[in-house]
């Protein structure tokens, strides 16, 4: 059973995320730890400080993760405190790759996207590239393969831009990984020997050890395996390795192929050694990711050695590690290497199911659908519900004004006697209006919501088609004119080549622009008030007004169809004052307590007359929202002046 690639593949390329140096790696002094101790706890609250918490989260980050993750929480609260946007986007980094390395992929996720809006705020391109790539790795490790390409082809637009060739490297070996993935073994050396070219000229010992061993796994998993080869270059990245200090983490996986090789080649002892030097490593770093591939390796040799039901302990508990970190590419692997195993052995029954489960992880996606169904249906019902109510109480209205008639009519007879009933009858026809226009609110607003919950269904829909449906086809043309460019170099200094690659980037980029804008996918994994902050951030970087952004309040999450109807809310007013105000600069401010949401958004533009309606500003469809959130809005405004909006959202406990 050989080792399913992408088990560990694409993590490689991480090594330089924290720009680590081109010259020899010292070895870390230890001793330093006390008097760093000493600046944070007593020195002044400064940018210093939160500096030092960083530094003293490196030296604990190979060692003591935990208390790694102490330090940067640290320095990012000092930072933020301080505001110190380059310290915050630092510690956000640190955070995001501590997190990636122990395997808490969501938790990395969140930290790495911050880290990322940071950056662009800050216009650090370097550290935007890096924040890039970050996110790239993560999201592949997650199993979003159409978001990790276009963060790796993102990663390498932004360090072409900077002329930066050691990310040009990094990047180069990332695009290499996805023709890998696909099995295009060929093309995936192309892109490697062009990467290790760039790291030869950089004399990147550290780099050219990385993509050895990726050229190594090329040569081993090909339709026609040469593991000669494969074990030359694998053998070649450990030679690189020897030179420097502090490499656990490419040797983790040099380690880890040589028993996988060695045990093809049924040297087993020199593939138990390797093995267990992996183990080593990945029980240092307390990271379930490496330990789940080094079971997973030792499965492997397990087999070829023939002791099978070792090997399939070796990845049940693979698998179990990779149900703890909620990794599905290592889950749905295990599971399927569990099915083989089974498989050889005879034994159907394990077998079966294990494949069962294989296909379930396959599928689970699917679950999200029903669930939206389900909700979609819940409306519908209670949307016919109040529709059923409301006919009843007109029914029994109109029975008792024809009662009405009937007792005005046969007043004279009656008399005093029934002026009573009258009274009564009048007064529950008073109360059945009432219960009508009640009725007809709540079915308004059923209305409202069921229209609001089609409308981001299809924005959805569409954003989805845009990400993954054109935006993967446009990456895909890219691709290939990449490699045809390297098969045909004299294409490349044709300007009709470069003017088409240039226009598949911008359709590209568009693309991604309209699907972002159209489903924030940020504000599901931030939450507010960070999708606001990044929203602002961007409008900011793209030149067309200066966006000030800030948040008082907890952290606590509201629920999802609040935070994205504010989240609109928002959207629209900025785009109103884009539109109409003619202003260089706006703020925008969230309050939150217990009970009451308030927004706040103010510019510097042209201002209207007391006396403009809000339709003639763009603000019904705001006022429609607040309608349904239970919320008021104040617009103040002087021609000339500006204009500012104040919203107020009462939170339901």
């Amino acid at each position: 059973m050989k080792f399913s690639p992408s088990l560990l593949f694409l993590p490689l390329l991480l090594i330089l995320c924290l720009n680590a140096p081109k010259v020899k790696a010292q070895k870390l002094d230890y001793s330093k730890k006390d008097s760093l101790l000493g600046v944070v706890f007593v020195a002044k609250k400064d940018t210093g400080t939160s500096r030092a918490w960083v530094i003293l989260g490196r030296m604990y980050r190979r060692t003591d993760a935990d208390s790694a993750r102490l330090c940067f929480d640290k320095a990012l609260r000092l930072s933020r405190q301080l505001n110190d946007r380059k310290g915050e986007a630092d510690a956000l980094g640190k955070i995001a790759y501590l997190l990636e390395k122990t395997g808490d992929y969501p938790a990395a996720l969140d930290s790495a996207e911050k880290w990322k809006a940071a950056a662009t705020f800050i216009r650090d391109s370097v550290m935007l590239a890096s924040a890039t790539q970050e996110v790239a790795t993560i999201q592949s490790h997650l199993g979003n393969m159409p978001a990790a390409q276009q963060g790796f082809l993102q990663f390498l637009k932004i360090s072409e831009a900077i002329h930066h060739q050691q990310f040009e490297g990094m990047a180069l070996v990332c695009l290499g990984n996805f023709y890998y993935e696909s099995q295009q073994f060929d093309d995936a050396t192309g892109f490697y020997n062009r990467a290790l070219a760039i790291q030869k000229s950089q004399n990147d010992s550290l780099m050219m050890a990385s993509t050895f061993i990726n050229l190594s796994s090329c040569y081993f998993e090909a339709k026609k395996p040469d593991l000669t080869k494969a074990i030359a270059s694998n053998d070649q990245a450990l030679a690189y390795l020897q030179g420097f200090d502090n490499t656990e983490e490419l040797s983790f996986y040099a380690y880890l192929r040589e028993g996988e090789y060695q045990a093809a080649a049924a040297n087993f002892p020199r593939a138990n050694k390797g093995i267990l030097q992996a183990e080593a490593i990945a029980l240092a770093q307390s990271s379930d990711y490496k330990l789940a591939q080094v079971r997973t390796i030792q499965s492997v040799i397990a087999e070829a050695e023939g002791r099978i039901p070792q090997a399939v302990a070796y990845l049940n508990e693979a698998y179990a590690l990779s149900q703890k970190m909620s990794d599905l590419v290592v889950e749905k692997n295990t599971a399927a290497g569990l099915a083989e195993l089974y498989e050889r052995t005879g034994n159907w029954k394990e077998a079966y199911s294990w494949n069962e489960t294989y296909h379930a992880l396959s599928d689970s996606i699917e679950g999200q659908a029903v669930k939206d169904r389900v909700n979609e249906l819940n409306i519908s019902y209670q949307s016919e519900k109040k529709d059923r109510e409301l006919a009843q109480q007109q029914l029994t209205l109109t029975q008792n004004e024809s009662r009405i008639r009937l007792l005005l009519g046969g007043a004279s007879a009656l008399g005093v006697s029934l002026l009573g009933l009258l009274l009564i009858m009048v007064q529950r026809r008073k109360i059945n209006r009432q219960t009508i226009l009640q009725l007809e609110q709540e079915k308004e607003v059923s209305g409202l919501k069921a229209m609001m919950a089609g409308e981001e269904k299809e924005r959805t829909r569409i954003a989805k088609e845009l990400h993954d449906g054109l935006g993967g086809l446009l990456s895909a043309a890219k691709l290939q004119l990449s490699v045809l460019s390297t098969r045909q170099p004299e294409l490349a200094d044709t300007p009709g080549f470069a003017q088409g690659l240039s226009l598949i980037d911008t359709a590209s980029n568009e693309a991604r622009k309209i699907a972002h804008n159209l489903m924030p996918e940020m504000l599901t994994r931030l939450g507010l008030p960070e999708a606001l902050r990044a929203f602002c951030a961007q409008m900011s970087t793209a030149g067309v007004m200066v966006l000030h952004f800030e948040y008082f309040g907890p952290e606590t999450r509201l629920p999802a169809t609040l935070e994205l109807s504010v989240y609109r809310i928002v959207q629209e007013l900025i785009n109103n004052v884009i539109k109409h105000a003619g202003a260089t600069e706006a703020d925008v401010q969230l309050v939150r307590d217990e009970s009451v949401l308030a927004i706040t958004v103010e510019d510097n533009g042209q201002g209207f007359a007391a006396d403009t309606t809000q339709s003639g500003i763009g603000l019904d469809a705001i006022q429609s929202r607040l309608n349904f959130l239970n919320g008021k809005m104040d617009v103040q405004s002087t021609p000339g002046k500006g204009a500012s909006v104040f919203i107020e959202i009462m939170l339901r406990r």
